[in-house]
């Protein structure tokens, strides 16, 4: 040194990276390059079917604040929406399907009819929406399965009804027949043969 000296340091803010990783089920905004001691906004977006969670760092709010201080990677966990479908009969039949189901699967109702019985219709007891025994697959003519999509809570009501039956009454040679017709199955009917004289 040949004298009296200064000399200036010189700093500045270091910029770090913060990685946001979605797990399945939506999309994250926020991450990026930014200078260290910086306040980010973060923001997790579920898509149909599903519903945020948690952040990694245990935060729960979809929309939050976050405090750079250096790299860091943070992972949004989302959950796939599952919805309760209640299905009911009335007089005459029996029903299947009523359970808890993920958001976008299918859920297949099964209505089967009672000897003298038939099956009508499914009704939708939200939207009111009816589903005719002629617009569900039967293999039988007694079991009826419809197949629906899972969108969201939902009830659903199947319809049976009495069906009617013929009776057919031939007389032999010398005498006639009374009482044959149309009849709900299960009913009880009088019959009269008459002898001619």
């Amino acid at each position: 040194m040949t004298g009296d000296a200064y000399y200036v340091a010189t700093f500045k803010k270091r910029k770090v990276t913060v990685t946001l990783i979605a797990e399945e089920g939506d999309s994250v905004i926020g991450g990026g390059d930014f200078y260290c001691d910086t306040t980010i906004t973060l923001i997790a977006r579920p898509v149909d079917c599903y519903h945020f969670v948690k952040w990694s760092d245990g935060k729960t709010d979809t929309v939050r604040t976050y405090t750079v201080e250096g790299n860091d990677t943070l992972y949004a966990y989302f959950a796939r929406d599952t919805f309760a479908i209640q299905v009911q009969g009335s007089e005459g039949g029996t029903v299947t399907g009523s359970g808890n189901y993920a958001c976008g699967e299918t859920v297949t109702l099964t209505a089967t009819a009672e000897e003298c019985y038939q099956f009508v219709q499914w009704q939708d007891t939200i939207s009111g929406a009816t589903y005719p025994a002629d617009s569900c697959t039967t293999s039988d003519g007694r079991s009826y399965t419809l197949t629906l999509p899972v969108t969201g809570d939902a009830g659903y009501v199947a319809t049976f009804e009495k069906r009617k039956v013929k009776v057919k009454l031939i007389a032999e040679e010398g005498g006639s027949v009374i009482g044959g017709g149309d009849f709900y199955c299960d009913t009880t009917i009088t019959l009269t043969a008459r002898p001619e004289e």
